[in-house]
């Protein structure tokens, strides 16, 4: 699949959960109908539905030089906590989104260690695969950074830990490629056939000998030649 470009959206995920923020994307090629991301998370050793929790949204709008919605309260204190605690026991950050789109409801799930998002200071990027009809076929997920306690701080080595996601989104919009011309072959494929019935096959049937005798000819003369000499030279002796 070719892709016409990449968009790129930066944006920090906003501390209430009821205020939006918007940028506009840096391209004109996404002109399809408003994608909307549903994102839900959840902290532990193992994967399970029942701890997920909404953690925000993201709409991507149908504008020319289109725009993008997020939508994204702070972290708890109890959540913060948690993440902190499985950071420390070698845990997991799971994510999951949900899309609803013309192929109908989707859902793609991803995790990463959690102690690598507690080093990001949140900073995750977010990466949307669209097909020509505007649907989601694919969403990958990655921390952006590492150095976020390691980093100069004015604070140093007590700079706070963060609580709201600064997440860089990026949409892959790809077109339909090249239908292969298969017109011409299976034109070919008929007028063999046709041949066939009438007879006329232009194919080469002749037998083995028929078609390589110009090259077996000369190697039988040799043959003869080499058995007719040997005679004249046993008589010699």
């Amino acid at each position: 699949m070719k892709l016409l470009g990449y968009f790129f959206i930066t944006s920090a995920f906003l501390c209430n959960a009821y205020a939006g923020g918007s940028d506009k994307l840096e391209s004109d090629f996404f002109d399809g109908p408003e994608v909307n991301i549903q994102i839900s998370h959840a902290f532990g050793k193992e994967e399970s539905s029942e701890t997920f929790r909404p953690r925000g949204t993201v709409d991507i709008r149908s504008f020319k030089g289109p725009k993008f919605t997020a939508e994204q309260p702070d972290l708890s204190l109890q959540d913060l906590d948690l993440l902190k605690e499985v950071a420390s026991e070698d845990g997991y950050y799971f994510v999951k989104f949900s899309t609803k789109g013309p192929s109908g409801v989707k859902s793609f799930r991803t995790f990463i260690p959690a102690k690598a998002l507690l080093d990001s200071g949140l900073s995750d990027v977010l990466m949307v695969h669209l097909n020509p009809a505007s649907d989601i076929y694919a969403i990958s997920y990655s921390v952006a950074r590492n150095d976020y306690f390691t980093a100069p701080h004015v604070l140093g080595n007590n700079r706070p830990p963060p609580t709201h996601f600064n997440t860089t989104v990026i949409v892959h919009y790809g077109e339909i490629g090249p239908v292969p011309d298969t017109a011409p072959y299976l034109e070919k494929l008929e007028q063999e056939r046709i041949s066939k019935e009438r007879g006329d096959d232009t194919r080469d049937n002749r037998s083995f000998l028929a078609k390589y005798w110009m090259y077996i000819l000369p190697v039988v003369i040799l043959v003869l030649l080499s058995g007719a000499s040997n005679p004249e030279e046993g008589g010699g002796r």
